[in-house]
């Protein structure tokens, strides 16, 4: 539940630099299993500084595009997404694991 969580107070450090590269792969290995991961443009994987219990929130913003200027957030099933959601969510330090589905425009398609 997202009323409870709160922004983070944050560094960029070696530990969460490693824990958004294990998120990253997770996600990587999962789509790639499910034969999935060629259907995407790109597909950030995005450590915020968001806590629902002193860890971290994961956000994960897979995205269609053929030239980048626009771009659609990939619809990705729910069974899908809650499995590769329930992998994230066993790392150690994620308590929160969140999916972008805005659109560009109005949103880029990295975070900044």
């Amino acid at each position: 539940d997202l009323k409870n969580a709160k922004i983070k107070k944050s560094k960029l450090t070696k530990a969460r630099i490693d824990l958004l590269r294990e998120a990253d792969n997770i996600t990587t290995e999962f789509m790639r299993q499910r034969g999935l991961w060629n259907h995407f443009w790109q597909f950030p994987v995005i450590l915020i500084p968001l806590s629902l219990h002193g860890g971290e929130a994961i956000a994960l913003r897979p995205v269609l595009s053929i030239d980048g200027m626009t771009a659609e957030y990939a619809k990705i099933k729910f069974s899908v997404l809650k499995e590769l959601s329930d992998k994230i969510m066993t790392m150690d330090g994620v308590d929160a694991v969140l999916c972008d589905i805005t659109n560009k425009p109005p949103a880029t398609i990295e975070w900044e």
